[in-house]
């Protein structure tokens, strides 16, 4: 017999394509990584990827704190490109819980995304090029 859970997961696997398909999503405009610290995260993004900054911004509402669950919650959000592809990096001032030492691809929690950048062969000579 299959635990709750498990029914719901399922549940919503088979519903979710209806619901998508209904409210009608196209595209995901940009996905949020949250980070614990910004300026580290915009270097290594920047000096290390190629990625160009586009935006930084403070967001200070009580609404946007209490739909994400965390109270009084200050956020720095900085906006990234490589290509045509977006991505924003939040870091709150309000520290949460690290990731586990022992976190490994798979986890749930862990977090993936890829960016389109042209080419594999220009990724792959950016990573294989010695520094200049």
């Amino acid at each position: 017999m299959m635990s709750l859970p498990r029914v719901l997961c399922f549940a919503a696997a088979l519903i979710a394509p209806l619901t998508l398909a209904e409210a009608g999503v196209s595209k995901i405009e940009r996905i949020v990584i949250t980070v614990s610290d910004i300026a580290r995260t915009e270097r290594f993004f920047h000096d290390g990827l190629e990625f160009e900054t586009i935006g930084k911004k403070t967001v200070i509402d009580p609404d946007h704190a209490r739909l994400l669950g965390v109270k009084d919650a200050h956020l720095q959000i900085l906006t990234m490109r490589i290509g045509s592809e977006v991505v924003d990096f939040a870091e709150y001032d309000q520290k949460g819980k690290a990731y586990p030492a022992d976190s490994r691809s798979p986890d749930l929690w862990f977090q993936h995304f890829a960016g389109v950048r042209g080419g594999a062969g220009s990724a792959v000579g950016m990573f294989c090029s010695p520094p200049s």
